[in-house]
């Protein structure tokens, strides 16, 4: 995951990092602040409780098609969290009637 002054990327193995699901709006941030190994989970806005904790698995400020490709081509998915699904709808009004 990229974030926006991120300098350079990795990869890691993480057992708590990997319970959490994908959302291209996540209501938790993740953080490397002594730029080591150390994950740090912050909310990032209220959470119900009960409520599902979820990051963000790439750079969350791309346009929909990219953030779909990517997340198909490297984890194997397509997003359908509320942010996809309201920007699909979005695309949808702008399209011909013949091909909704």
């Amino acid at each position: 995951m990229l974030g926006g002054d991120a300098a350079s990327a990795g990869s890691g193995l993480y057992l708590l990092g990997s319970l959490f699901n994908h959302s291209c709006e996540p209501n938790v941030h993740v953080t490397f602040p002594e730029n080591n190994s150390t994950a740090v989970f912050t909310a990032a806005r209220q959470i119900a409780a009960g409520e599902q904790l979820l990051i963000t698995y790439i750079d969350a400020g791309q346009e929909l098609n990219a953030r779909q490709e990517y997340l198909a081509f490297a984890y194997g998915f397509r997003c359908r969290c509320i942010k996809c699904h309201e920007e699909l709808e979005e695309q949808a009004k702008h399209m011909p009637p013949q091909l909704r």
